[in-house]
């Protein structure tokens, strides 16, 4: 059954994630010492979200793969293990510095596309083919990262994590997007770097392709899929020429 629908992870896999993710860390992790969280505990809440001391991330850890609901549990459990405030004034601490952190995240500086990858989508578009973004970030978050990296015009639908009962790699994404334009599963492909990428689109029943643009292990991958290419213009290059 020929393929249709192109579904692409959003960090790692279009745009460059480095430098968001270490300015949102360093922007959270400074919200919190501002609300007179101590240094600590600061380090304990880096070490449970995957932060490595050195500044890298666990690519099986929560602020790679974890939506911000979820890194916001996380968070909540260990301030509340380490310093015993209430969990209400917990939930509205964080929900002050998420909100803060939107506020000062400049998305110009560091919303960027992968090189190679606008050229990449047009030639996709060019073919006909329709393509789309699944992440775990809030939609409205993630169309505003892909308009500022230049590459939003080429996407027919962006689905986040808040439009669906289940993140990945629950198949709920490729199953809204593939009812919409009315589509077999057999007729959607999903690439991402990640290892809940390439698995909800098994577990939907879509074709799993995996890019090492990102966080993700290649190892993992292979586990999933043996489709696992460089970044996303190889992989594209070898949908194009397998016509």
């Amino acid at each position: 059954m020929e393929v249709k629908l192109i579904v692409f992870d959003k960090d790692g896999t279009l745009l460059d994630c480095d430098a968001y993710w270490q300015e949102a860390i360093r922007l959270q992790l400074k919200g919190l010492a501002d609300r007179g969280v101590d240094e600590d505990t600061i380090k304990w809440c880096r070490v449970s979200m995957g932060i490595n001391a050195d500044g890298s991330l666990d690519p099986d850890g929560p602020w790679v793969l974890a939506s911000s609901y979820d890194e916001k549990i996380v968070l909540a459990t260990c301030l509340y293990q380490r310093l015993g405030w209430q969990w209400d004034r917990i939930q509205e601490l964080l929900d002050e510095v998420y909100h803060e952190l939107e506020e000062l995240m400049c998305l110009e500086t560091i919303s960027k596309a992968i090189p190679g990858v606008p050229e990449a989508l047009a030639a996709l578009q060019e073919r006909g083919y329709i393509l789309a973004v699944a992440t775990t970030d809030n939609h409205l978050k993630a169309e505003a990262m892909l308009e500022t990296a230049g590459i939003s015009h080429f996407f027919a639908d962006v689905i986040g994590r808040d439009l669906v009962a289940k993140g990945k790699p629950a198949p709920d994404m490729l199953a809204m997007l593939a009812e919409k334009h009315g589509l077999m599963p057999q007729e959607v492909v999903m690439v991402g770097d990640g290892l809940p990428d390439v698995e909800m689109a098994k577990n939907f029943g879509a074709i799993p392709i995996g890019v090492l643009s990102g966080a993700g292990r290649e190892q993992a991958l292979r586990e999933v899929t043996g489709h696992i290419f460089p970044q996303v213009q190889s992989f594209v290059h070898w949908l194009l020429t397998q016509k």
